[in-house]
């Protein structure tokens, strides 16, 4: 039987982020990520159908035990398993297998550990939640500008278009990114449909414009400088019905001609960004010049000298910004030096279209951090912390009863964090006013 293939629009679906509980942060290494294992069996069932998988296990070693105590000396046995877990999708020929394992109190818990570890990793190999695990935390794709241009001006077909649009979701605020949408849409337009229903957030003047015979008059002005409706109508009437806008043959010849291996991919990307508001005239002198252009280089013996589009980049408001959130203890590491990395190459700055997409991952991971210690149990470490600080001899003993009836009741995350802030530094003055009381 012929296997099927993973198409593009399965692994957006895959790719695509988790619900919003799926993700929490690790209780004990907060500066990690943790997935529920049952929203990744729902992604699975949602992509491939219910009874298309399998999951099989077996432990690779007997399961060891050990005998532990709390920092507040509670004794217990830690259970270690060590599992091997593989999933088969027998209709597309897929199969992944890994060995993972978990500690727990509990023997058959280590064991279940063991095996939902194994399928989340695994399930990453699919590019389910893998952004988690690259970092950036439960975000849609951040792809560098260049490449979801390159996709748009690569693409051979409205099709191709429309998925490049898709599998680039976070560079839609992108003003290049659209106007190069734009433009090769102009070249591809949908002739199905006169006007085509919009999907996925794409702009409007995009899905809509695609298939009409007046696209190139919609086009033809930049959507970020068209002049209010009453302004612009102040404009004789005569200047717009004179404009004769390039012909499909004269943009198919522009297309051609930036085709051509010795125009550089900045060249390309300039001339396309603006080739719906080349008139006929613009559009003949745009042909002569690239002929001129692939002329001269193709005779010449030195390779053409790239010339790079200047890169506009944050302002100093936005990286202030960046700078002050980047530090938050709620940020991944990974993302935190992912994002110091693109701030060494531009001298401590980063390009203009990565900001805003940047500020947004940065305060959804400080706003879900927060929320997530608001509403989590404090961890056993920081239970155990707590009960150390409270044994200091700088407390009474009525202190000490108090502050462990507090502890029973429960803490959050969060309240715990407060709550051990506020006695180490209690601890501190109390030990500095005790040490100065006694050298007098």
């Amino acid at each position: 039987m012929e296997k099927k293939k993973v198409t593009p629009e399965m692994r957006l679906k895959l790719r695509a982020p988790l619900h919003a509980d799926a993700v929490n942060q690790n209780p004990s290494k907060t500066f990690l990520s943790t997935i529920k294992p049952i929203f990744v069996t729902e992604r699975l069932n949602d992509v491939f159908g219910i009874g298309s998988w399998e999951i099989r296990t077996e432990v690779v070693s007997p399961i060891a035990s050990e005998p532990k105590k709390t920092k507040a000396g509670r004794e217990y046995n830690e259970f270690t398993s060590l599992m091997k877990t593989s999933l088969s999708i027998p209709e597309y020929g897929i199969y992944y297998e890994c060995i993972a394992g978990s500690t727990n109190e509990d023997e058959g818990d280590s064991a279940k550990g063991g095996t939902t570890d194994g399928i989340t990793k695994i399930c990453s190999w699919l590019e389910i939640g893998i952004n988690v695990f690259k970092g950036f935390g439960n975000v849609a794709t951040e792809p560098s500008l260049e490449e979801g241009i390159t996709a748009i001006l690569n693409a051979k077909s409205r099709n191709e278009i429309d998925a490049a649009w898709k599998l680039y979701p976070h560079l839609r605020k992108a003003d290049s990114f659209k106007k190069a949408a734009e433009a090769m849409s102009a070249l591809y337009p949908k002739q199905e449909a006169i006007q085509p229903k919009v999907e996925s957030g794409m702009p409007e003047d995009v899905a809509v414009a695609a298939g009409k015979a007046e696209f190139e008059k919609m086009a033809s002005t930049d959507s970020d400088t068209q002049k209010p409706a009453a302004e612009s109508s102040t404009a004789p009437a005569t200047e717009t019905a004179s404009v004769r806008y390039a012909s499909a043959n004269q943009k198919e010849e522009i297309i051609r001609l930036l085709n051509i291996p010795v125009i550089t991919r900045q060249e390309k990307v300039k001339m396309l960004l603006n080739i719906n508001r080349f008139d006929e005239e613009r559009a003949a002198q745009a042909i002569e010049k690239l002929n001129k252009i692939i002329e001269d280089r193709e005779n010449s013996p030195a390779p053409a000298a790239s010339q790079e589009l200047p890169i506009a980049m944050a302002s100093e408001k936005q990286i202030e910004l960046l700078n002050k959130l980047i530090n938050s203890h709620h940020i991944p590491a990974p993302y935190k030096e992912h994002v110091q990395a693109l701030q060494a190459n531009h001298n401590g700055s980063v390009p203009a279209d990565h900001a805003s997409i940047i500020l947004d991952n940065l305060q959804k991971h400080i706003a879900d951090g927060i929320e997530y210690e608001k509403k989590t149990p404090a961890t056993q470490e920081q239970v155990e912390d707590i009960e150390i600080y409270l044994e200091n001899a700088a407390f009474s003993p009525e202190e000490t009863e108090s502050g462990k009836a507090k502890l029973k009741k429960g803490y959050s995350i969060a309240q715990a964090r407060k709550v051990i802030a506020i006695l180490d530094k209690e601890i501190e003055e109390r030990s500095k006013a005790l040490s100065l009381a006694n050298k007098k």
